[in-house]
């Protein structure tokens, strides 16, 4: 699988031919939120000349059939139009495919986004769907899911797992520390063993990083790369709420 991404400064875009025939997987919750966004984008990609075919999602796992059931040679990229959610399912529905993998970013957080320096205008985010330089990505696995950012295990993985999606669409970010307070009353905080090439430490919280953010532009792993087959672990020794 091959990302598309901004050229980096002072880099030239591929002089590959243009992307024209898109497929877009929208999940329509996150398209109510940034539904202006997301029209001016599109309206943007018929300008560049490309054929856009539109698919929604309706439940979850939704974005991950729809990836799959992709022809070889149908289209030229695959654009994931929603959160770093919908692209997770996007991407375990396309791993070992050569098909390039665009970003339409309309989530809460857009981790991966961030991780790849891409524009979020409407102009910035079509060009780079057309023509940006595509580049690999070294996907982690946790059990039988894919990533493409983080895996985590204790309180944050808690939360994640514990926000609600109606209250992150009326509230954004803030449902995140809604269910962190919520949380911290709640969660028994318990110890984890984990083995890091060999060696085993004990942690109140794992983060695997394959990713240099977290939970938007926050960095937490400096020397992570989407692009190095390697993760950088993250372990947090002191557990309780403070």
């Amino acid at each position: 699988m091959a990302l598309s991404t901004a050229p980096l400064p002072a880099e030239r875009p591929s002089p590959a031919l243009p992307r024209r025939r898109l497929l877009v997987i929208l999940n329509p919750a996150a398209g109510q939120r940034h539904g202006r966004r997301f029209r001016a984008t599109l309206a943007l990609l018929e300008q560049l000349g490309c054929q856009v075919t539109l698919k929604e999602t309706s439940a979850p796992g939704d974005a991950t059939r729809l990836a799959r059931e992709i022809k070889p040679g149908d289209f030229d990229a695959l654009v994931a139009a929603g959160g770093d959610g919908t692209i997770n399912e996007i991407l375990n529905g396309m791993v070992g495919t050569d098909l390039a993998l665009a970003i339409l970013p309309l989530g809460t957080a857009n981790v991966l986004a961030a991780e790849i320096g891409l524009d979020l205008t409407p102009r910035g985010v079509a060009e780079t769907i057309v023509h940006g330089r595509q580049r690999p990505v070294a996907c982690g696995k946790a059990g039988e899911r894919y990533f493409t950012q983080m895996a985590g295990v204790g309180f944050d993985a808690h939360v994640v797992a514990g926000v609600g999606l109606a209250l992150k669409r009326r509230i954004g970010k803030g449902a995140y520390v809604v269910e962190a307070v919520r949380q911290g009353f709640v969660f028994g905080h318990p110890r984890y063993r984990v083995t890091v090439d060999g060696e085993v430490h004990e942690a109140a919280s794992v983060i695997v990083a394959n990713g240099r953010h977290y939970a938007g532009r926050y960095l937490l792993a400096p020397e992570a790369s989407i692009e190095d087959p390697h993760f950088q672990v993250c372990l947090f020794l002191r557990s309780g709420p403070l």
